[in-house]
């Protein structure tokens, strides 16, 4: 299922969502590389991650079929899939499954291959941190969360149809990855959110 992008603004001053600066950049990069860049995305991390069940969907549809996603709209539900499908934008959600998703989140955080410890203290190092509230902070696409003791890093992303969470505990060594295809509506909205504390609870709290 695909996962949705998100960026903030305002570097030291707070956090909020935006697309734009992804649809910026990806148009940069497309011009700068002379070719999509999402075929970047695949020599550098993709491949290089083994992640056999992962394509953007914009531009690789041809990879896979991507599993149905549901949004209700005049009274019926549609399958947006199809309509995603054909979005090259550099916003597009990228498909994937729960465990390339974890592989992903684990790699950002152990692989010496993918990341140098450089380039990793650039990503989620105090120079990048932006404080958001007095437990959250965010960092380069990652939000970063004192939760029961431990270090809890998450993304979440949505679109129409779509809507995923990604989660990573360092300490332990622990990724929580779930989806659901009910998109962005207000009950599928607020399933997410309880599967998320309940989860949390379960595997942090419980330690």
């Amino acid at each position: 299922m695909p996962m949705g992008t998100q960026a903030t603004l305002n570097l030291g001053k707070g956090g909020q969502y935006s697309n734009s600066n992804y649809v910026l950049v990806g148009m940069i990069m497309d011009s700068v590389l002379d070719h999509p860049n999402a075929l970047a995305m695949r020599d550098k991390i993709i491949d290089r991650l083994a992640l056999n069940d992962t394509f953007s969907v914009g531009i690789e549809h041809h990879v896979a079929q991507l599993t149905p996603g549901y949004e209700k709209q005049a009274g019926a539900f549609i399958n947006t899939g199809p309509i995603l499908s054909k979005v090259t934008a550099a916003s597009t959600p990228i498909a994937s499954s729960v465990l390339d998703v974890a592989a992903l989140m684990r790699g950002i955080f152990r692989d010496e291959v993918l990341l140098s410890q450089a380039a990793r203290e650039a990503l989620l190092g105090d120079a990048s941190r932006v404080k958001v509230s007095a437990n959250l902070d965010y960092v380069l696409g990652l939000w970063k969360e004192q939760f029961n003791g431990y270090t809890v890093f998450h993304h979440n992303g949505g679109n129409h149809g779509y809507i995923s969470n990604n989660i990573y505990v360092p300490e332990l060594d622990v990724s929580i990855v779930y989806f659901l295809n009910c998109g962005l509506s207000e009950p599928c909205i607020h399933a997410f959110n309880t599967i998320e504390q309940v989860v949390k609870r379960h595997v942090i709290v419980s330690q």
